[in-house]
């Protein structure tokens, strides 16, 4: 019989692991896979959204094992979206922490089907009543209650109960009736892009539509390319990809974003007409007053974004970011931009050291993410400090630009204090602050030694700089 668009066939469940940071989740799906994947994250920690597919007892089922540290939120976001089941994992001896809460907050806004994990049953002294008391304040009422959600007690390090969670989710992967059309053009959704140093750009999607075969013309919003290479989740060359499999997919020049579409192009690029694309490269944030300027790296899209959405909006201003090692061009970044440059498990060549130096540029790279955001924090506590010790004697905004055989004046008017001619001042713009002196002063024709409240003058810095109408003028006393 000839299938028609129309038909459907049942398609293997995607399933997303959940849960706070250290509670097991990529030590479960170990257990499950009997391989050793917690061992293969920094710090034992997932930093990344990683895909596996396995096979339970002739069932296939793809495991995405999201991060649980708090900076990950969008990528937790992202799995509960794209997924069919979830598994909420809950540490026994820590039951419902922040993170928890989220991700519960994520199945319940993707309306996507869960069972609970309670792990760590193994150790002494666990209370499993206490935690099913406090999900009911969440809305969640497991089986045994009355409920519809089932929890099931296990144990990642004895083993203990992994079994009757694997047919818990094959059982409620059936209850959903899972299927696709087997007819439809290839559809994947992207969970990571990376820069790999051998390979070159790697992206890795799950397929949510047809299937996908080495040679094949495919699209992202950025461009058209041929399939050169596919790699299943073991690293492997395969021929083909098929429904609800993780490949990674070799031939792309550009990084699509995560959470975006990869397929059939005329359906891609039809899709991209309508939606503007989030730039990743450059971001200029227009932020004035911010206390630290920072050039940001990281080694995936989705662990940037995960970096980028963890920092204070209101005291730092990103003056680039971008995936891939740390490079001359952002040390010259940093420098022209009185920034810092930060980098999340990336490289930093013994030449770009020297250059930083040479450009007294501070670099921080770190390969465990919440130790480089405590980095952060700490640099902000100092920068907040070392600002609560100046005072300030006069603030001006820049109203207007003169040219004058000397170079170019600001002309502008005191909205606090006064303004000395010699002082050593900042000029506050979009991107930070620049340090410059006021070398002359004038109101009208008349040169002046200061200037007060109210007060409309002209000046000119020395050494010069490039200013903006808007742009404020500071002067500290220290």
């Amino acid at each position: 019989m000839v299938k028609t668009d129309l038909e459907t066939t049942s398609r293997p469940p995607v399933v997303a692991l959940m849960g706070h940071i250290d509670h097991g989740k990529t030590s479960l799906l170990d257990r499950i896979r009997q391989s050793r994947l917690q061992n293969q994250e920094a710090g034992g920690i997932t930093q990344h959204v990683s895909a596996y597919q396995t096979i339970i007892d002739g069932q296939k089922i793809t495991f995405i094992d999201t991060p649980g540290h708090k900076a990950f939120e969008n990528m937790r976001a992202r799995g509960a979206k794209i997924t069919d089941l979830a598994v909420l994992v809950i540490a026994a001896d820590e039951g419902i922490k922040p993170q928890t809460k989220e991700c519960l907050e994520h199945i319940k806004n993707s309306q996507v089907p869960f069972l609970i994990a309670l792990n760590k049953i193994d150790l002494p002294g666990v209370n499993q009543e206490e935690i099913k008391n406090k999900l009911t304040q969440f809305g969640v009422v497991t089986e045994d209650r009355g409920g519809d959600v089932v929890l099931v007690p296990v144990s990642a390090k004895t083993g203990q109960g992994i079994d009757e969670l694997l047919e818990m989710i094959v059982l409620l992967a059936q209850m959903n009736e899972l299927d696709y059309h087997p007819e439809k053009p290839f559809l994947g959704v992207v969970l990571e892009s990376l820069l790999n140093a051998q390979k070159g750009v790697l992206v890795t999607v799950i397929v949510k539509q047809g299937k996908l075969v080495v040679g094949q013309e495919i699209a992202s919003r950025e461009e058209k390319i041929k399939v050169r290479a596919l790699f299943n989740d073991l690293g492997q060359p395969i021929k083909e990809a098929v429904i609800s499999q993780p490949v990674s997919i070799l031939g792309f020049t550009r990084q699509p974003m995560a959470g975006s579409l990869v397929g059939d192009p005329t359906f891609i690029m039809a899709s991209s007409k309508s939606q503007d694309r989030e730039k990743n490269e450059q971001l200029n944030v227009e932020q004035e007053g911010a206390l630290l300027n920072l050039v940001v790296k990281a080694d995936t899209q989705g662990t940037l974004e995960a970096l980028i959405s963890s920092l204070p909006k209101e005291k730092i201003a990103i003056i680039k970011s971008g995936v891939g090692d740390i490079n001359d061009s952002d040390i010259f970044m940093a420098s022209s931009g009185r920034a810092e440059v930060v980098g999340f498990d990336v490289n930093l060549p013994r030449r770009v050291v020297d250059l930083a130096k040479a450009e007294k540029v501070n670099v921080k790279v770190e390969k465990i993410i919440y130790q480089l955001l405590q980095y952060i924090e700490e640099r902000l506590a100092t920068l907040e400090t070392i600002k609560k010790e100046k005072s300030v004697i006069g603030q001006a905004k820049i109203v207007a630009d003169f040219a004058v055989p000397q170079g170019r004046v600001a002309g502008a008017k005191v909205v606090i204090g006064l303004i000395r001619k010699g002082a050593e001042v900042v000029v506050a713009q979009a991107g930070g602050e620049k340090e410059t002196k006021i070398a002359s002063l004038q109101r009208g024709r008349e040169k002046v030694d200061q200037v007060e409240e109210g007060q409309e003058f002209g000046a000119l810095f020395s050494p010069a700089v490039d200013f903006k109408i808007g742009d404020m003028i500071k002067y500290y006393q220290s």
